[in-house]
C-alpha cells in the first residue's frame, strides 16, 4: 500500500495527476522542456558571443592588474614619504630641544619647515604623476578593447546581413517589377 501522503501524486488515486487524461503521452515533459531549450544556430553566433565576452573579461583582468600594480606602488611611495617625514620631524624636535638662542632656534625651524614644504610639494607632484600614469594605462586598455569590440560587432553584423534571407518586402518588390 502506498503512503497516504504520496497518494495525491499517484495517478491511481488522483486522476488529475494522470497525463493521459489531458491528451498527452509519456514524452510530454520532454516536449515541454524542448520548447525552452536554447538552440544554437549554424552561423556560430553563440560561439562568437562567448569569445567576445571572454575578450572583455581578459581586458578587465589586464586593467585590474595594471591599476592594482600602480596603486600598490603609489601606496609604497606614500608610506616611504610618511616614514621619512616622521624621522625628519623627530630630528627637528630633538634639534629644537637642545640648548641655544631662541632666535637661532626660530630661524632654524623656519628653514626646516621651508625645506619640508618643498619636499612635500615635490612628493605630491610625484604621486600625482603616478596617478596620471595609472589613469592613462587604464584608458589605453579600455580604448583598445572598445575599438576591438566595435570591429567585432561590425564583422558580426556583416555576416548576419550576408546570411539573412530575402525579406517579404524585397520579395514583393521583385514580384511587382516582374509583372510590369
Amino acid at each position: 500500500m502506498t503512503n497516504p501522503a504520496f497518494q495525491f501524486f499517484d495517478p491511481k488515486f488522483n486522476p488529475f495527476m494522470d497525463i493521459k487524461n489531458y491528451g498527452l503521452n509519456g514524452d510530454a515533459p520532454q516536449k515541454f522542456f524542448e520548447f525552452f531549450s536554447f538552440k544554437t544556430s549554424d552561423d556560430g553566433f553563440f560561439n562568437d558571443t562567448i569569445a567576445f565576452q571572454k575578450k572583455n573579461y581578459e581586458a578587465l583582468t589586464e586593467l585590474t592588474k595594471a591599476v592594482n600594480g600602480n596603486m600598490q606602488s603609489i601606496l609604497n611611495h606614500q608610506i616611504e614619504l610618511g616614514l621619512k617625514l616622521a624621522s625628519e620631524t623627530q630630528a627637528l624636535a630633538k634639534d629644537l630641544m637642545e640648548n641655544g638662542q631662541p632666535e637661532d632656534k626660530l630661524n632654524r625651524s623656519m628653514e626646516i619647515i621651508k625645506a619640508q614644504l618643498d619636499q612635500q610639494t615635490k612628493a605630491l607632484k610625484d604621486v600625482t604623476a603616478m596617478i596620471y600614469k595609472t589613469n592613462d594605462e587604464a584608458s589605453d586598455i579600455i580604448k583598445t578593447r572598445m575599438n576591438a569590440a566595435v570591429k567585432e560587432m561590425e564583422k558580426t553584423l556583416e555576416t548576419l546581413k550576408a546570411a539573412k534571407p530575402a525579406t517579404t518586402a524585397t520579395a514583393r518588390t521583385t514580384t511587382t517589377t516582374t509583372k510590369k
